[in-house]
């Protein structure tokens, strides 16, 4: 019995220095921006002790740095059902979710996370809400900035421009949406000397889409007038033919519905 005892202190004793070793490894590779290797050593460590809280908010801020969104949000989760007053649950929880597209998700978290924190972790909080809300404020201002026609005005093009910047500093919504915007927004400016960047972001999007399964008629007609401000008259026709193919196969899939 005395053996089987010091048999298991010993174990015991060898996971925990393989854990602080884990750990201590993967927030050295985080310092140094080794994300990659840093997500490996957390993971390492979990495995050792599954429910320790810091790790998995460790790990969550390996995966944001990697874009590893949603497995980001699924360690917070995981934090706040076993401490469901982490502050950073809460702030890393919603950043995955407004790196996600799922702003109202992100709010309803934040506020939750306010009722829930030490009073003295509320401010972080209540800053991060604050900007988030900010961030849906500015998507509709560009929306309604942006004529779907994109004959708008220069000045109109330009505001979303720099709101477009403002948000990809502060890391503040996916790229996916700022991608599409930042495009429409060159467009109804119109500055030749742009046209490059219009062409590439149109590029972009359409194999983001076309991965996505998720193609539609303006993704095509931004495409003909990205290549159309290049000068590019043939590929832009090419584009207009697909725009028109993507409006059929759309119309013909609402009558398929209404068929039903």
């Amino acid at each position: 019995k005395a053996l089987r005892e010091r048999h298991r202190l010993a174990r015991e004793k060898r996971m925990a220095e393989e854990l602080t070793q884990r750990r201590e490894a993967g927030n050295m590779s985080h310092r140094v921006g080794d994300y990659a290797a840093a997500k490996v050593h957390y993971t390492a460590a979990l495995k050792l002790d599954p429910n320790a809280v810091p790790l998995l908010l460790n790990r969550a801020a390996t995966r944001l740095m990697l874009e590893e969104h949603n497995g980001a949000l699924e360690d917070c989760k995981k934090a706040l059902e076993l401490q469901p007053d982490s502050a950073k649950a809460y702030l890393r929880g919603a950043k995955a979710m407004m790196l996600l597209g799922d702003f109202q998700g992100a709010e309803a978290l934040l506020l939750k996370g306010m009722e829930a924190v030490p009073e003295s972790d509320r401010g972080d909080i209540q800053v991060q809400l604050s900007g988030s809300r900010q961030a849906m404020r500015s998507l509709k201002v560009m929306e309604a900035s942006l004529t779907p026609e994109l004959t708008g005005t220069s000045v109109e093009a330009r505001q979303v421009l720099k709101l477009v910047e403002d948000m990809e500093k502060l890391q503040q919504v996916p790229s996916s949406v700022t991608r599409p915007l930042r495009l429409r927004a060159i467009l109804q400016l119109r500055e030749p000397g742009r046209s490059s960047e219009a062409v590439r972001l149109s590029e972009e999007l359409l194999q983001e889409r076309q991965g996505q399964g998720r193609m539609t008629t303006e993704v095509w007609y931004w495409r003909a007038l990205a290549l159309l401000m290049a000068g590019d008259r043939k590929r832009a026709k090419t584009a207009l033919q697909e725009a028109v193919a993507a409006t059929t196969s759309q119309e013909d899939k609402v009558e398929e519905r209404a068929e039903e």
